[in-house]
C-alpha cells in the first residue's frame, strides 16, 4: 500500500501552527520516513542477533578454522608421501639404466 504524503502541506502546516521553518521540516522528514517504512519497528527489533547468536557463530566458525588447517596439514603429509614415493621411484629406475 503505497500512502501519499504532501511533504510541502505538512511543513506549512506545522508552521502555521508555530514551528519554526527548520522544526517542520525535521517532523515532516521523520514523518516520511515512517511512512516510507524506513524506520525499525519493534518487530523488526525483535529479529537482531543476540550476543549468545553471536558467540554462537563465533565458535563454529572457529570450528570451520580448526578443520580447514587440519585438512591442508594433512594434505601437505600426505603430498610430502607422494613426492618420496616419486623420487624413489626415479631413483630406482635410473639405477636400472646405467
Amino acid at each position: 500500500m503505497v500512502l501519499a504524503f504532501d511533504t510541502h502541506r505538512a511543513v506549512k502546516g506545522l508552521k502555521d501552527a508555530g514551528f519554526e521553518e527548520a522544526q517542520a521540516e525535521a517532523v515532516v522528514t521523520i514523518l516520511g520516513e515512517v511512512l516510507d517504512g524506513t524506520v525499525a519497528t519493534k518487530a523488526d527489533l525483535k529479529n537482531l542477533a543476540t550476543k549468545d547468536d553471536i558467540a554462537e557463530v563465533r565458535a563454529e566458525m572457529a570450528e570451520f578454522k580448526v578443520g580447514v588447517y587440519r585438512h591442508f596439514w594433512l594434505m601437505g603429509a600426505g603430498m610430502l608421501g607422494v613426492n618420496v614415493a616419486t623420487a624413489g621411484l626415479i631413483i630406482a629406475v635410473l639405477k636400472l639404466f646405467p
